[in-house]
């Protein structure tokens, strides 16, 4: 996988892993905790309705990042371009959830394979 500025260019069928570790304004750490919601979305185009692919991530390592898993069946009937992003839902005590994204609207290549074992 290679991932250009926010832009994602992965081989179909492939095992991806992406760790996304958030910082506040101040360049301060932000763990996520129970509660937290991390969802990676992937749709054909921006006006398309139907999710391709989505992931929803809410447990998080020690550290309180996401770790966003692409197993090979999410891309393997995949190919082209699509549109991503990478949103947060943020449960806040005495608050309601905040909701940020953090990764814009970004492409999303997917390539063919050749090899098929």
């Amino acid at each position: 996988m290679e991932i250009k500025n926010t832009d994602i260019i992965m081989i179909a069928g492939n095992t991806e892993t992406m760790t996304v570790t958030i910082y506040n304004e101040d360049n301060i750490r932000v763990e996520l905790k129970e509660g937290d919601i991390v969802y990676m979305s992937v749709k054909k185009n921006i006006n398309f309705s139907l999710y391709v692919l989505q992931k929803t991530i809410t447990a998080f390592t020690a550290e309180g990042d996401a770790v966003i898993i692409l197993d090979p069946e999410d891309t393997s009937e995949l190919k082209g371009e699509y549109v991503y992003d990478i949103q947060l839902n943020q449960l806040v005590p005495g608050e309601n959830t905040l909701i940020r994204t953090l990764v814009n609207p970004s492409r999303f290549i997917v390539e063919v394979k050749i090899t098929n074992e």
